[in-house]
């Protein structure tokens, strides 16, 4: 029987908190590209968020993130980080990317992050589509 995926996180929460990203230089390459669009006031929402490294990495380049994740202890990790490092502007929430509510014109995001998360979606269109979907018009005529 498969371990459903949200319970599968759940279990590794822990230990996956406690290992070093194994490709650091490519991770701080990721980190410092993506930094490059975002801007003070941006809204972000980044799916797949785990224990929310990323997140709580940009939080001071933009005014807003909301970081989802379907397990509830990655969340858990994510917003005691956040508590400890003092940042206030993530949202931390358990939701999976295709049940996060599509925002309404005028409050739509202007980015959103995937970091490390696209190799385990099961249908890669669909979700880049979806992303596209949260994000404002004028975001998509940029280009970003």
């Amino acid at each position: 029987m498969l371990v459903h995926p949200s319970r599968f996180w759940n279990m590794l929460a822990r230990s996956y908190a406690r290992r070093p990203v194994q490709n650091q230089t490519a991770y701080q390459y990721k980190l410092d590209v993506t930094r490059q669009y975002l801007k003070p006031l941006d809204r972000i929402l980044e799916f797949g968020c785990g224990t929310g490294t990323t997140a709580l990495t940009q939080a001071a380049n933009v005014a807003h993130i909301d970081a989802i994740d379907y397990s509830s202890e990655m969340i858990s990790i994510a917003q005691n980080k956040a508590e400890e490092q003092g940042v206030q502007n993530v949202d931390f929430k358990i939701c999976a990317f295709e049940n996060w509510p599509i925002p309404e014109v005028g409050q739509k995001y202007d980015a959103v992050l995937a970091m490390s998360i696209l190799h385990l979606v099961s249908d890669l269109d669909e979700t880049l589509d979806l992303s596209l979907i949260h994000i404002s018009e004028p975001t998509r005529r940029r280009g970003i």
